[in-house]
């Protein structure tokens, strides 16, 4: 199967964990994911394995309840690439073996924004898993503790604070 360049706009307001109001989900061997935009699901993409060779690539998800991504158990030989995640209320991207392990999966390159409850990358038990390359910033908490800001971040007119003219909507796209 492979997911192409679609939005997924959710509107789940609570956290049910036995609701199944994720963005994309399931079993997804020899597959692609790349260049969605998910919003308001519960988890933007979760993985149950048995399965292999999932490319997750290019990808924006952003306001989620729970993760952003998640391989549950026995995912093998799969990457997760160039995605840009912000404001998860759980893992923004977790490998977890509960079952059986995870192996061989790399999650790399990847931003990742502001996860509100958990971490930025969990891995879960598993083995031969590589992660590498990837951002994980809290800028949030981080500007709440900061005294001053450089200038250009100040907004002299209005004697607050602005935020850059565009907006880290995620990796850049090539063809």
């Amino acid at each position: 199967m492979h997911l192409s360049d679609f939005a997924i706009e959710g509107d789940v307001r609570e956290r049910i964990d036995t609701d199944q109001v994720n963005g994309i989900g399931g079993a997804m061997s020899d597959s692609t994911i790349d260049g969605l935009h998910i919003r308001h699901t519960k988890v933007g993409m979760w993985f149950d394995g048995p399965m292999a060779n999932l490319r997750i690539t290019n990808n924006i998800i952003v306001d989620q309840i729970a993760d952003a991504i998640n391989f549950h158990t026995g995912v093998s030989g799969s990457r997760v690439s160039n995605n840009f995640i912000r404001n998860t209320g759980d893992d923004a991207l977790a490998m977890w073996s509960e079952k059986s392990a995870n192996t061989g999966n790399t999650i790399d390159h990847n931003t990742v924004q502001t996860p509100v409850l958990a971490n930025g990358i969990a891995v879960y038990g598993g083995t031969d898993n590589t992660i590498s390359g990837n951002l994980v910033a809290d800028p949030i908490r981080r500007a709440a503790r900061s005294r001053s800001a450089p200038a250009s971040a100040q907004n002299p007119s209005r004697g607050g604070w602005t935020s850059p003219a565009t907006p880290p909507y995620g990796p850049a796209r090539t063809s």
